[in-house]
């Protein structure tokens, strides 16, 4: 029993050394956002990753390039899942994110995030997860007027039911030839989610890199 004890002592004391290890790494990272280079290299992109501390959720550099790229002046970006890329995004300047969060832990560390960070074209929206007949997404409500030009969908996780196929939820706010970015894309849940929206004649695929993939709304 003193042994059980001590074990899981230990097990208690090397998870808070990792969980301070990772605050301080996550630190260094909003530090590394605020003094961010006006050209973002992937190079910049690759140390971000490294020192965000969240490598099960982030996503990978190759992704944040193609985040860059899309973010033109004036983007309504909606964001399916909140981490280093809604900082990266809301940095830039040039666009208007909403992203969605379902875990609310997360959530007010990603509004405290964005607060240091000054993002005042950040909205951070706590959105449990909810049901919606065949498949589960994001309980957030859209306003009437609200419309975006780019989704960026790397959430909810991967074991909610129907994965990704929910964005179906959120099309109808899509701007005439908005966008998709959808990270991990290879996943056969992502292939499935990529299947269900093209066959609801709304989305086309545009271009399949090794873990992500582009899509249009028609």
């Amino acid at each position: 029993m003193q042994l059980a004890t001590r074990l899981r002592g230990r097990v208690s004391l090397i998870a808070s050394g990792t969980n301070v290890i990772a605050r301080s790494r996550r630190a260094k990272a909003l530090r590394q956002i605020a003094n961010m280079p006006s050209v973002v290299t992937e190079k910049f992109l690759q140390e971000l990753v490294g020192l965000w501390s969240n490598s099960a959720w982030t996503a990978d550099p190759e992704f944040l390039m193609a985040l860059v790229a899309e973010c033109k002046d004036g983007t309504a970006v909606l964001e399916c899942g909140s981490g280093l890329s809604t900082l990266l995004m809301g940095k830039l300047g040039r666009v208007s994110i909403l992203s969605l969060e379902s875990n609310p832990e997360w959530a007010e560390y990603m509004k405290s995030a964005a607060r240091k960070l000054d993002l005042g074209n950040v909205e951070i929206r706590y959105a449990p997860i909810a049901e919606y007949g065949n498949y589960s997404w994001y309980g957030a409500e859209l306003h009437d007027d609200y419309s975006w030009d780019l989704a960026v969908c790397d959430g909810p996780p991967e074991s909610t039911p129907g994965g990704r196929v929910g964005l179906l939820q959120g099309l109808s706010a899509a701007s005439p030839g908005a966008r998709i970015l959808l990270d991990d894309s290879h996943r056969p849940s992502e292939q499935a989610a990529m299947a269900e929206w093209e066959s609801s004649g709304l989305v086309k695929l545009v271009s399949s890199r090794e873990t992500f993939s582009t899509l249009v709304v028609l």
